[in-house]
């Protein structure tokens, strides 16, 4: 056997072995101090990777359980309250059917309405109060929006809408507000005229198809615009009569407003005060300041002769009221009347006096060479357009009643060379064209007077005459030719009671009800719109017998709502707690997975440290024995030097 000092091998195989043992004790101990078969990607670095993307998912799919289970707690707060409204109605049902009686008498019937409201009030208190996290579950309480307030910056600008918000203390029917911007410093600013307040917020940046909505706290008004805004280009109220006017809080019968049709002109309204005044052809303007407190676009003749404003007088609508010596006198306009033209529509709502016999002027352009009027004569309402001194010309008529209340709605068309004249949205009279474009017909514009002279369906009239005495609440002008359904939509806009839109908003609750990110991962419900059910009930009363037959059937659409709504609340918690089901599943199935993937097996790992523990022992005791070797080489050492 060789003795050396440099080496000894049976140590270093021991001391190898020893190495090879505590390594494995050391990764074993580790597993079973942790539990995991892979406590570092070491171990086993795919199944990590693996296990930890399982792990995740399991955590995800805890979550959604969770969510689930709260969705299904809010829904049975939203179907106890659909359930409560339901109550309430059964009961006003009850009380409206007793008013419907004839023998009811006036005091009774106050008696039953009085709590017919205050049910109405209750409804209204469950839909306000039913919340969830601060979210309402049964529809937010509705919004106003505007309509247009200019030509120049309307929807095509990008404007998308106007909201006022409800109960705002600033407010008052027929406030007034001008928008500008500064396209250098992004800036917009509102102003509350009958205040004199400003705000100013900064704009941020608008991309392609969406919407921001640019709210003014302060004055409690919301600008919405669109991708389609010219953040590059600056605007204010000198130039661009950027005007909004809040009408009374009412329901309008359409969302239509007059910019919804290309080639608008001007739209003058006396519904809100200051005057209303949109379109391109009408912005030099004069001033109407004892009328309406300026900031409109007549050129006013005489002082004198300005019409006062009666209100709710066409429609619900404020109206300029023409006393048979009133008049406005509009600037000529290469809009209207100092360029030739292919079309022309016009449109507005009026009310006729106590006379329709006499000859009276309600719109004139042109003079007895070339024009457009709108008159009544005879009992007719005559619609005119004509060139080359009436040789050219056409008149269309309709009759009309003393003392009511219509809309009117013309169109010129030379490119199918016809004229199409309607009452109240419906087509009462066509005719041909003029054979030729209608030209330029300078001299100002009439309305509720001619201004200088025209031509009638009987000839030529006397200057300055053919007063009207009646009321106009608005005029619409297009250098376009309407459709059927322009005449429709604008017969329903005129005829409307107010020009503010009640919103209810649309809205819906997503349930996470999976680990990923797509639609199909989400549980989506509308909210019930009940606060538009109590808004339709608040309209209603039963303090006779023909208020309580449309209270009943008010409250009958009312149920027919909150029964389809707890069907839907129904149907979804249904679908919730199937959904709960599954997730609880793959929870399950994910945690086998990743157990099999990750978790030690404890007993195998015990008895393979106990094994590794073993070796540890022996190696110890075979490094104890390799120095041995050296002992020995030492001893022969101390032989042979002491001999």
């Amino acid at each position: 056997m060789v003795r050396s000092l440099n080496g000894s091998i049976a140590s270093m195989r021991a001391i190898n072995a020893f190495k090879g043992a505590s390594r494995l004790a050391s990764s074993q101990l580790a597993k079973l101090s942790s539990g995991s078969r892979i406590p570092n990607a070491k171990e086993d670095a795919a199944s990590l990777s693996v296990s930890k993307g399982i792990s995740l998912e399991i955590q995800a799919l805890k979550s959604a359980r969770s969510n689930l289970l709260q969705g299904s707690s809010m829904m049975q707060m939203a179907e106890g309250a659909l359930g409560t409204m339901a109550d309430t109605l059964n009961r006003m049902e009850v009380i409206s059917t007793l008013a419907r009686n004839s023998t009811n008498s006036p005091q009774e019937l106050q008696a039953l309405d009085l709590e017919y409201q205050q049910l109405v009030g209750a409804l209204d208190s469950v839909v306000s109060g039913t919340e969830f996290n601060g979210r309402s579950l049964l529809g937010e309480r509705p919004e106003f929006r505007m309509g247009i307030i200019d030509a120049d910056v309307d929807s095509d600008d990008g404007f998308a809408g106007y909201n006022v918000e409800p109960n705002f203390p600033l407010h008052q029917d027929g406030d007034f507000f001008e928008i500008s911007y500064d396209h250098n410093s992004r800036l917009m600013t509102m102003h509350h005229v009958r205040t004199d307040r400003y705000q100013t917020v900064e704009l941020p940046n608008i991309d392609a198809g969406t919407i921001e909505n640019i709210r003014f706290s302060e004055m409690g008004m919301t600008v919405k615009l669109n991708g389609d805004f010219n953040d590059t280009v600056s605007f204010d109220p000198t130039t661009h009569n950027t005007d909004i006017s809040i009408a009374a809080n009412t329901v309008g019968v359409t969302t239509f407003v007059p910019s919804d049709i290309a080639n608008l002109v001007m739209h003058v309204s006396a519904a809100a005060s200051p005057l209303t005044l949109t379109g391109n052809g009408v912005q030099n303007a004069g001033d109407l300041a004892p009328v309406l407190g300026g900031n409109n676009a007549f050129i006013q003749n005489l002082g004198s002769s300005q019409p006062d404003i009666d209100n709710g007088a066409v429609f619900g609508r404020d109206a300029f009221d023409f006393d048979g010596t009133e008049n406005f006198i509009l600037s000529d306009n290469a809009e209207i009347n100092i360029n030739a033209h292919q079309q022309k529509s016009v449109a507005m709502s009026f009310a006729t006096g106590g006379n329709v016999a006499a000859r009276q002027l309600l719109w004139e352009e042109g003079s007895t060479v070339n024009g457009l009027n709108v008159y009544i004569d005879g009992g007719n309402l005559y619609f005119g357009v004509y060139r080359s001194s009436g040789a050219n010309g056409t008149w269309l008529s309709t009759p009309i009643a003393p003392n009511s209340q219509y809309s009117m709605s013309a169109t010129y068309d030379n490119i199918t060379n016809t004229t199409a004249l309607y009452l109240n949205g419906v087509q009462v009279a066509a005719g041909a064209g003029i054979n030729g474009v209608l030209p330029a017909h300078s001299g100002d514009i009439g309305v509720g007077r001619l201004n200088d002279n025209t031509i009638y369906h009987d000839g030529p009239s006397a200057p300055d005459t053919d007063y009207f005495t009646g009321q106009i609440a608005e005029i619409v002008y297009y250098n376009n030719a309407l459709t059927p359904a322009d005449h429709v939509n604008l017969d329903a806009y005129l005829t409307s009671s107010a020009f503010t839109e009640i919103l209810f908003n649309s809205d819906e609750i997503n349930i996470q009800a999976a680990s990923g990110a797509d639609m199909v991962d989400r549980i989506a419900l509308d909210i019930p719109q009940m606060a538009k059910v109590v808004y339709d009930l608040s309209q209603t009363n039963i303090q006779s017998s023909s208020a309580a037959n449309a209270a009943h059937t008010a409250i009958g659409v009312a149920m027919d709502a909150i029964n389809a709504a707890r069907a839907d609340v129904g149907s979804f918690m249904n679908r919730l707690a199937f959904a709960e089901g599954l997730v609880s599943v793959s929870i399950e199935n994910q945690t086998q997975a990743e157990s099999t993937l990750a978790d030690a097996d404890i007993s195998r790992e015990m008895t393979s440290f106990m094994s590794q523990s073993l070796i540890l022992e022996t190696a110890s005791e075979m490094i104890l024995k390799g120095q041995e070797n050296g002992q020995q080489v030492l001893a022969l050492l101390d032989g042979s030097l002491g001999q």
